[in-house]
C-alpha cells in the first residue's frame, strides 16, 4: 500500500549552534556498508559535535517488503527522533521480480518499473518528514553490463523522486567512481596515486572507492550545515 506523506520544506543551508550535537542517520544494504560506510561514519565523527546512527542490511532492498520492510524499519529508527541528515544507499537488490496483490511483476516492465517509482516516492517522503535533510547516492558503474543498465535505470529513479522534494539531494557515485566517460573502472587515479576502488566482484566499493565517495558526501554536508 502506498499512503501520501506531508513534507515540509527545508531552507538550502541550516545554522547550527556550534554546542547542539548534529544528529545523523546513515542506512542501506551492503553498498552503504561495504568500504564506503566505515569510511563515511569515520569523517562525520571526526567533525565536531556529531552523533551519528547506523542500520544497514545486506541483500535487502525496497522491492521486498515480505523479506525486509525497510518502511517499516524507517518508522522504528526514526520513531519521536528528528535527524538533521539521513544519508541512503540502497538499492543493489532491488533489480528482481516481485509479486504484488497476487500478481508475478516482471523487472523492468511498466507496471514494475510504475510500483517501484511509487515505492522509492513513499521512501524519500517519508526521509523527508524525517530529517532536516537528506542525501540519496545513487549506485556507482558496475563490472556487468546488463546488472549496470539495471543500477542505472535505478539510481535515475532515485535522482528524480530525491529532486520533487526541497530537502532532497541526490549524489551521483558515476563521476566520482567511473571513468571520463562514466564507465567501470577499477582503478582510479587521484592524488597522483592509482587507486583500486572497486571490489574484485564489480560491485561493492574498495576502502580507497570508499574514501572517494566520502569526500563528496562530506563536501556537501559543510555546504547544508554550519556553525
Amino acid at each position: 500500500k502506498i499512503d501520501s506523506v506531508s513534507v515540509i520544506p527545508a531552507p538550502d543551508s541550516v545554522t547550527i549552534d556550534e554546542n547542539t550535537v548534529l544528529q545523523v542517520l546513515r542506512i542501506g544494504d551492503s553498498m552503504m556498508k561495504v568500504g564506503f560506510g566505515d569510511n563515511l561514519q569515520k569523517a562525520l565523527k571526526d567533525i565536531k559535535n556529531i552523533e551519528v546512527t547506523y542500520f544497514g542490511k545486506s541483500a535487502t532492498g525496497l522491492v521486498r517488503q515480505d523479506y525486509f520492510d525497510w518502511f517499516q524499519q524507517l518508522d522504528k529508527l526514526c520513531k519521536g527522533k528528528k535527524f538533521n541528515l539521513i544519508v541512503i544507499m540502497i538499492g543493489a537488490n532491488d533489480a528482481q521480480g516481485v509479486r504484488q496483490d497476487g500478481k508475478d511483476i516482471q523487472y523492468g516492465s511498466e507496471p514494475w518499473l510504475d510500483l517501484y517509482r511509487k515505492k522509492v516516492n513513499l521512501f524519500a517522503r517519508m526521509v523527508s518528514n524525517y530529517s532536516q535533510k537528506f542525501y540519496w547516492i545513487g549506485m556507482p558503474p558496475m563490472l556487468s553490463k546488463s546488472f549496470d543498465g539495471r543500477m542505472r535505470t535505478l539510481s535515475k529513479i532515485f535522482e528524480e523522486e530525491t529532486g520533487k522534494l526541497s530537502n532532497g539531494k541526490f549524489i551521483s557515485a558515476i563521476n566520482i567512481l567511473g571513468d571520463d566517460k562514466g564507465n567501470y573502472t577499477a582503478y582510479i587515479k587521484s592524488g597522483g596515486k592509482q587507486l583500486l576502488v572497486r571490489a574484485n566482484d564489480g560491485i561493492h566499493l574498495t576502502n580507497s572507492g570508499g574514501e572517494l565517495l566520502t569526500q563528496a558526501v562530506i563536501e556537501k554536508f559543510k555546504v547544508d550545515f554550519k556553525r
